[in-house]
């Protein structure tokens, strides 16, 4: 589903975010990150996100033993860490310029279907 933002600025939508696009960005052959156009230190700083998010975000979902103002400063910085690293490296622009993205890739990064590159249908093509 689209949404404003693209990447999520609460922790929650953020995990899953990070989680889901993570696990995404490594599929395929060429891996979704290659189709992307993703360098591979642009695929080890989004993945650094997600090792440096999990252990924090594991405190955080314990409210009743382990969740603390200082945890959830933390998460909030790593948010606004990834946000700045995708739009100083333009990985979202990267994404939507794939010359073969498709309905997955949208629903994935939160990026309008609008964006899908239609395929040609061979047999109507006259």
């Amino acid at each position: 589903m689209y949404s404003k933002t693209i990447i999520p600025r609460d922790i929650k939508g953020f995990n899953q975010f990070i989680s889901q696009t993570c696990a995404y960005l490594i599929l395929g052959t060429p891996t979704n990150a290659v189709r992307f156009n993703w360098t591979p230190a642009y695929l080890s700083a989004w993945q650094a996100f997600l090792t440096a998010w999990m252990p924090l975000f594991t405190l955080y979902s314990n409210k009743k033993e382990s969740y603390t103002s200082v945890t959830k400063t933390k998460l909030d910085g790593i948010i606004g860490n990834a946000i700045i690293y995708a739009r100083t490296n333009k990985l979202i622009e990267l994404i939507k310029a794939t010359a073969s993205l498709n309905a997955d890739d949208c629903v994935m990064f939160n990026l309008p279907q609008t964006l899908v590159v239609p395929s040609v249908d061979r047999k109507s093509v006259v």
